[in-house]
This record gives structure tokens, sequence and C-alpha cells, in this order.
């Protein structure tokens, strides 16, 4: 059984979870021209970005995102 949290979360908290929102909502609307040129240079950096690498094309777009906002 899952125990319930015990305390409410920080704005900290809720202000990550958002911006976390927002850069699904961004990967979700983008468009075939901006996928492709985000695929391009995912692999034209070898699936890195800021020294980790993504082996995923949405977390490369998520770290990208959260990186630029």
């Amino acid at each position: 059984e899952i125990k319930p949290r015990a305390t409410l979360p920080s704005q900290k908290e809720l202000a990550q979870r958002q911006r976390f929102a927002d850069a699904n909502q961004f990967l979700r609307n983008m468009t075939p021209e901006l996928k492709k040129q985000y695929v391009e240079q995912w692999r034209k950096h070898r699936l890195n970005f800021l020294g980790k690498k993504y082996n995923t094309f949405r977390g490369y777009v998520i770290a990208r995102y959260l990186a630029e906002h």
C-alpha cells in the first residue's frame, strides 16, 4: 500500500512541476519542421547536451527546453 504524502508540495516544487509540464507541452506542440531541426542537432552532437547523453529524443528536447527557459 502506498503511504499518502504527509506534507504539501513547496512553492519551489510546484514551480518545477509547472516548468516540466510546459516542457512536455512544447514537445507535443512541435511542428514537423522544428522537430526535424532538433533531431538533426541531437544527432550532430552525438545525442549529447551539456555533457549528458540523451538516448531518447524526448529527454533531449525536455533538457534543452528546461535549460533555455
